[in-house]
Formats: C-alpha cells, structure tokens, sequence
C-alpha cells in the first residue's frame, strides 16, 4: 500500500471517529449477514456491510463501490464492535460480488 492509499484510508478513519459514540450507535443496525449503518450526511440512506468469518466485506456505499477499500461506514463498525476485522487491502467491489454470483 503507497503513501496515497494510506492516507485516504486514514481520512476514512478519521471520519468514522469524530462520530460520538452514542451517535454511533444509532446510526448501527444488526443485519442477517452483516450490519446496516445509517448515512453520516443524507437522510434516509442507508447502507449495507457485508460480513464473512467475522471480517468485514463490503458496503454498498459509492465510496466502496468506486474504490474498494475501506470506507467510513466500516471503519465505523470496526471502531463500535470490537470483534469484527477490517480487510485491509483491495476488495471485490459490490457490483463484482454480484455478477460473479449471477454467473455462478
């Protein structure tokens, strides 16, 4: 990882602690195969975190989807629920999980 992929990471980061804990907490909510977690900015938004083995996936966030890495939405997560992982290098982007799955 190049000092340019650290430091968005870390803005992400960054983003994910300035919120309060208890607002933090409303924002997320226990999901079948992972958490949804409420939009920082718009209202009504909200986003999926796909988990497997107890590290976090993806998220169906635009931030996710454009760059597959980390957002702040699961940064979030990793901060509230201490158990869960973050993947730390590239992943599989939301709309490639999906074709791969209607493929198979």
């Amino acid at each position: 990882m190049g000092p340019e992929e650290r430091s968005r990471r870390r803005k992400r980061q960054i983003q994910a602690e300035a919120i309060p804990d208890i607002v933090a907490k409303a924002l997320i909510n226990d999901e079948e195969n992972g958490y949804s977690v409420l939009s920082f900015s718009l209202e009504d938004m909200v986003y999926s975190v796909v988990m497997e083995e107890g590290m976090m996936k993806s998220c169906t966030c635009q931030d996710f989807r454009w760059n597959a890495i980390a957002c702040k939405h699961i940064y979030l997560l990793a901060r509230m629920q201490k158990s869960i992982q973050v993947f730390e290098g590239k992943l599989l982007t939301y709309l490639y999980i999906h074709c791969l799955t209607y493929l198979s």
